[in-house]
């Protein structure tokens, strides 16, 4: 079947085929929010299954369609020929606390969250000028540990929040009984 016609079923059985126990609210709504494009976050606690539900969804996606974003410098993310030429349809950041430790990254990551490219300056290889690097994604998509320490700015980020839809996953005693 093609993702666009994956039913409530289809979703289930692929996310148990990875593994995957319980959080069946989650793994739907997350499947949704990247066939729809949506900007989307995953954050609870650490040990939590954040990147478990990240790393699923990624099975079900082109693998040349998504890079994992796990720590960057800016100069990094725009020598990447896969981001400049626009060929990544997803980002998918891990630990999205560890990117938010350099202001460059995360200013670039709440651009493209915008539905705008980012572009960098340097001067050219052969030094005669100036040259403009842009590097665009389709959809971002986080895992966020909230009791990092990093966890009090981002939360107070506000221009951040309203860009993406965020997702909790499952703390409950049963879950943990689940899994």
């Amino acid at each position: 079947k093609s993702l666009a016609t994956l039913t409530a079923e289809d979703i289930g059985l692929f996310y148990e085929s990875q593994g995957l126990v319980g959080e069946e609210a989650t793994r739907e709504l997350l499947l949704y929010a990247a066939l729809g494009k949506v900007h989307t976050g995953i954050e609870s606690l650490p040990g939590c299954g954040k990147t478990t539900l990240l790393f699923a969804l990624k099975e079900a996606l082109p693998s040349s369609r998504y890079k994992i974003l796990q720590q960057a410098s800016e100069k990094a993310l725009f020598n990447d020929p896969d981001l400049r030429r626009g060929k990544i349809d997803y980002l998918m950041i891990t630990e999205y606390q560890k990117v938010i430790t350099n202001p460059q990254v995360e200013e670039i990551v709440k651009n493209l969250a915008e539905g705008l490219p980012s572009t960098y300056l340097r001067t050219n290889s052969k030094r005669t000028g100036i040259e403009q690097l842009e590097i665009n994604v389709g959809t971002l998509l986080y895992t966020f540990a909230i009791t990092n320490k990093h966890a009090k700015s981002k939360e107070h980020d506000a221009e951040l929040a309203r860009r993406f839809l965020v997702l909790h996953t499952d703390i409950s005693k049963e879950q943990n009984e689940r899994v």
